[in-house]
């Protein structure tokens, strides 16, 4: 079977926030087709457009067998069992949030999943912790490195690295 290396982002903004990531990557990490490979630190932000709790965020480096559609089915299924309520409004307070930001090079535009996700550019809550653990990453099809757009954006919402992932 073909693994394709996936970035995951997480994030968590209700409750304890450490726990509900910890709980997530722990469901990850039990399924099969899906591999452990690398963590960002965690990384305490501000709540993007709304006032809310700040929120916990990583990354996580995964391989995966299964499809980006069947890997995004999993994700949803973690997300519920972790806690997260879909009929809120989107950018609601959450217990857990976590988004494909690559599947390997691959570009995807569906009406349920888009990679590179949408926003990676324009988040430093997500580049800097992805920065962290491939320093070297480029954008799919841009061959521009994702360091260049964290240079462009003020770094002022990323307030402090709080704690590392369990391996």
């Amino acid at each position: 079977m073909v693994k394709t290396i996936v970035y995951l982002s997480l994030g968590s903004n209700l409750g304890n926030k450490k726990k509900n990531i910890d709980s997530a990557i722990c469901e990850l990490k039990s399924i099969k087709g899906i591999s452990f490979l690398k963590s960002s630190s965690l990384y305490k932000t501000s709540a993007v457009g709304k006032k809310m709790s700040f929120f916990l965020n990583g990354v996580l480096k995964v391989s995966t067998t299964l499809s980006a559609s069947s890997l995004l089915k999993v994700i949803k299924a973690v997300e519920s069992n972790c806690g997260r309520d879909e009929s809120q409004p989107h950018m609601a307070p959450r217990v857990i949030d976590i988004d494909i930001l690559f599947f390997g090079n691959k570009v995807i535009n569906t009406e349920k999943l888009v990679v590179p996700h949408s926003k990676i550019k324009e988040r430093l809550f997500v580049l800097i912790p992805l920065l962290e653990i491939e320093p070297k990453k480029y954008y799919p099809n841009e061959r521009v490195k994702l360091s260049w757009y964290a240079n462009e954006i003020k770094k002022n919402d990323i307030t402090q690295k709080v704690d590392k992932y369990e391996n």
